[in-house]
């Protein structure tokens, strides 16, 4: 599997988990294992298949209209060709062929030289470069900005802007071995990026999704075996890390691992989720303190669309987006998509815990 890389939530709204529509249920699990309480909750659309076959979707990412948010999009990769773009009904908006990309985005607060801009990471696993893409707010579209070389055979990456000295970031991980992560502080540098390696540890073995909570200044990275591990986000803070939950008996995720994602609240509340690939669920947790486990659940049919199954990737904004999702909305990769390609379901966020 590709690392699945998200989207960091561009909103304040206070937010807890989705709308449940179905029954609360008692998840199976393995002898010596805890059992999980889940939830059912119902898709209300779905994105256009990608047009590779196999395991070619992964990551998604949501860009927040600054005035209309009705108007957002999902940003979202076919890792083994490109960069689709959709709207909120799942329709295609744009597609950028660039081979071997996974996306992230950054709020639209960032600086990019002197401009105010939302940027578009993408690492390009065929080239083992990070190219940088703005959002064209009128068009909607994408508008590249620039590349840089890494250290490392890429795999995925997330970004990060510091609140204490307002500087843009991207850890970018590598593929296999010891999840080695290198990050990177990137710059304009005229009409170029200037990128700076700043720290560079490894997780231990494989890891998968990464997400960057820039108020509060985590970094959480998955380590697909393992479980979720909770590192400082600013170059100074090393290697040192906390476990936020297991794959192990008294765990509440099954491997593999795979994406992060945060439910921004206010006063730094909220929720970090992550993709239990194994049970095909969502783990859910505090933001806050020691990222206690608050529940998990999973995505059903409704409306003629399937079920979510083997996600990768996963985003969530809790911005009200219109009146299909007024609470925000949840994006998850769906690698079984029936006899089509894989592709992106979306959930409307509600609060339930």
């Amino acid at each position: 599997m590709a690392a699945a890389i998200l989207a960091i939530a561009l909103g304040a709204a206070a937010a807890s988990a989705l709308v449940a529509r179905g029954s609360r249920e008692i998840a199976p699990a393995d002898p010596g294992r805890v059992h999980i309480a889940a939830v059912t909750v119902e898709p209300i659309a779905e994105t256009k298949p990608v047009p590779r076959s196999g395991d070619a979707a992964d990551d998604p990412a949501i860009w927040v209209h600054p005035d209309d948010p009705a108007r957002s999009k999902i940003i979202a990769t076919n890792k083994d060709g490109g960069i689709a773009v959709y709207d909120l009904h799942g329709r295609q908006l744009q597609y950028l062929a660039h081979a071997g990309s996974t996306t992230s985005t950054f709020p639209p607060s960032s600086h990019w030289g002197r401009r105010r801009v939302t940027l578009v990471a993408a690492s390009n696993r065929t080239r083992d470069t990070v190219a940088l893409f703005r959002v064209d707010q009128r068009t909607r579209r994408l508008a590249a900005i620039g590349s840089f070389k890494t250290g490392i055979n890429v795999y995925g990456l997330c970004m990060y802007h510091s609140s204490a000295t307002r500087d843009v970031h991207i850890f970018i991980n590598s593929d296999g071995g010891r999840g080695t992560f290198e990050q990177y502080r990137v710059r304009a540098r005229g009409n170029r990026v200037a990128a700076r390696l700043v720290r560079s540890f490894d997780v231990g073995s494989e890891a998968e999704g990464c997400v960057a909570d820039d108020a509060l200044g985590d970094l959480y990275i998955a380590e697909e075996d393992r479980g979720i591990w909770k590192y400082g986000a600013e170059p100074s803070a090393g290697a040192a890390r906390s476990l936020v939950d297991s794959t192990g008996a008294d765990g509440h995720l099954r491997p593999d691992v795979e994406g992060l994602a945060l439910a921004e609240g206010r006063d730094g509340t909220g929720h970090l989720i992550a993709s239990s690939q194994g049970d095909d669920m969502f783990a859910v947790y505090r933001r806050e303190g020691d990222n206690e486990y608050v529940g998990s659940f999973r995505i059903g049919a409704a409306g003629g669309i399937d079920d979510v199954e083997q996600t990768d990737g996963i985003a969530i904004t809790t911005t009200g987006l219109g009146d299909r999702f007024p609470h925000g909305v949840f994006v998850a990769h769906d690698g079984r998509n029936g006899r089509e390609h894989q592709n992106y379901m979306l959930v409307p966020w509600r609060p339930l815990w």
